[in-house]
């Protein structure tokens, strides 16, 4: 649809409309992070009720990249048929319904296959809820996608934090997983008529035709598979390594993402300010550098739980570089915006969902001390690379608009 003619239409039928619809949209952000990060405390428990090592361990989470990466091109034609809206509720139906099944699941076998169908529910709550945003940030004319995904972040921190507080009280784990799905079912009931309908969607521009990506999206989409590893490893392999070298015990050792999206969550909140101050290079460079050292500092330290900080610099430091690195990309003038994001976006969320369970695959042959220092070092190589890169190709500006 046109998009003035919506943003009319909208305003005379209803003018909260929009105000509903951004609040909605909000909470299904929140959601999203909610639920994904209700898995982290699990993980520990998962793989000691199987008796798996990190290498069956990275198999089984290998599952959910695979479900995720198959089902994000079907999402997108779900939501081009049916609605950004539709789509974003059944998702969170559907998350419902597997939460409890993935703390019960008796076999690696079927960890695996449950994991398969939430890779596909997250991927799909992850396209349409992204949709929905953009079609109310369109309709407002304004500027809203960086506080929809920070609500992303607090969603992520109150699930883990909220499950660690569930599990060390003494609850049996499917009774937090239980009360995690009544939760979100009531949030999700709550909002069901809120978020805008599909004719309000923002419809994708005509393609341009194929053609093949230049260095600039390549280097784009190596930095952003980088970030959104480092940013997997901690939802899928930071509990696991507490309890392992860190002697944590596996009711509070969800509290690494906790404080991963703690940081997260302010960083994004203040990530507009701080690049306009500092400006883009900058941003990237010292935020993959400190996201380093905070890496390298929960492996190497171990007096007093100061190794917890070190998952606060991860988090403030990764916290606004993939924004950026999506901007840079829109901003490439000679392949179509729409194109480089999606290379773009597809190199960074196959990092996120499969570059886990190559950390699980390496840890199994080395250590996972030194999985995830080799994660620090690609974080490294961000830092020192983007400035002589990027500005070398010209298409990054140093300093902010």
């Amino acid at each position: 649809m046109d998009v003035g003619q919506g943003l009319e239409e909208i305003a005379m039928e209803n003018s909260s409309q929009l105000t509903k619809a951004g609040f909605a949209t909000r909470l299904f952000f929140f959601i999203s992070g909610f639920a994904l990060a209700t898995w982290a405390p699990m993980v520990p428990y998962a793989k000691e009720r199987l008796n798996l090592n990190d290498a069956d361990l990275g198999l089984v989470l290998f599952q959910f990249g695979i479900g995720a990466l198959l089902f994000m091109p079907v999402t997108g034609w779900l939501v081009h048929r049916y609605g950004s809206g539709n789509i974003c509720l059944s998702a969170s139906g559907f998350m419902i319904l597997l939460l409890p099944g993935l703390a019960i699941a008796p076999s690696a076998a079927l960890l695996g296959g449950l994991l398969f169908l939430f890779g596909m529910v997250c991927g799909s709550a992850n396209i349409s809820v992204n949709s929905q945003g953009v079609a109310v940030q369109t309709h407002a004319k304004r500027s809203l996608m960086s506080g929809f995904h920070c609500l992303f972040s607090v969603g992520g921190l109150v699930g883990a934090s909220l499950m660690s507080v569930l599990l060390e009280a003494g609850l049996e784990l499917l009774t937090c997983a239980s009360l995690v799905s009544f939760i979100i079912g009531i949030l999700v009931l709550s909002q069901s008529r809120s978020l805008l309908p599909a004719q309000f969607d923002i419809k994708p521009a005509a393609s341009n035709g194929f053609s093949w990506p230049s260095s600039k999206v390549f280097i784009l989409g190596v930095f952003c598979f980088i970030l959104f590893l480092a940013e997997g490893a901690m939802l899928d392999w930071s509990a696991v390594f507490l309890t392992v070298s860190g002697n944590y015990d596996e009711a509070i050792a969800g509290i690494g993402f906790a404080l991963f999206s703690i940081a997260m969550a302010i960083g994004r909140w203040t990530g507009d300010n701080l690049t306009h101050r500092f400006g883009t290079i900058p941003i990237i460079q010292w935020g993959s550098l400190i996201a380093a050292a905070g890496l390298f500092m929960t492996l190497a330290v171990d007096w007093n739980h100061l190794e917890l900080i070190g998952f606060l610099l991860i988090g403030f430091g990764a916290s606004n570089i993939v924004p950026l690195l999506f901007s840079a990309a829109g901003c490439i003038s000679d392949a179509p915006s729409s194109f480089s994001l999606t290379v773009v976006t597809t190199f960074g969320y196959t990092g996120i969902l499969l570059g886990p369970a190559l950390i699980g695959f390496m840890a199994e042959l080395t250590s996972l001390s030194l999985a995830l220092a080799c994660v620090a070092a690609l974080l490294i190589f961000v830092g020192l690379s983007v400035r002589t890169i990027l500005a070398k190709e010209g298409f990054l500006p140093s300093k902010s608009a």
